[in-house]
């Protein structure tokens, strides 16, 4: 990814995260920040992205009409939830900034504004021969990066998981008092 962003000629810094707060306002003690701050995305000046990954069974994305639901439905629902909330406090702040809500499902649907911004990295891409097994196109090379980097995620989580609930097993097996088994009393 790092190559196509250099040749979209776009800026990305995770290490000064710009918060949706004034930054002359020192009573202003708002937490709300994004996750990436690009600049020369869709214009010269920043645009807050913010990356979410959401699971598509929630019940909040469940109706009657949810098994047609289109691939990446939960993650757009979720993208415009995140959007009206940051683009509104960017309005009541008057900040000079865009916001941009990255979203996934963790079974592997992209949010559309995910796809709107790979046709943005990837649209002025430099061409090259490429091979579908060694050297995929731009595009598609975007598609497997974020992929991968979503099912790393998704074991990440598992696997922190499981190590919570083996922590909080053996902490209320070692914490409580032994009862005596049945066989031990009548001997």
């Amino acid at each position: 990814m790092r190559p196509l962003i250099k040749e979209a000629g776009i800026h990305v810094e995770t290490s000064k995260v710009r918060e949706l707060r004034r930054v002359d306002d020192p009573n202003d003690n708002s937490k709300r920040k994004g996750d990436l701050t690009a600049t020369g995305l869709f214009h010269d000046g920043q645009t807050v992205l913010d990356v979410g990954i959401t699971h598509p069974t929630i019940d909040t994305y469940i109706n009657n009409s949810s098994s047609g639901a289109a691939r990446g439905s939960a993650a757009n629902i979720y993208a415009n939830n995140k959007c009206r909330s940051a683009n509104k406090i960017i309005k009541d702040k008057e900040l000079d900034l865009d916001f941009m809500a990255i979203t996934f499902t963790t079974f592997g649907g992209f949010g559309k504004a995910t796809h709107d911004l790979i046709k943005k990295l990837t649209s002025e891409a430099y061409d090259y021969d490429f091979d579908p097994w060694a050297r995929p196109s731009p595009k598609s090379h975007a598609y497997l990066s974020l992929g991968f980097a979503l099912a790393r995620a998704n074991a990440r989580m598992l696997i922190n998981a499981d190590s919570k609930r083996r922590s909080a097993r053996n902490r209320v097996r070692t914490s409580r008092q032994r009862s005596a088994t049945p066989d031990s009393e009548s001997v």
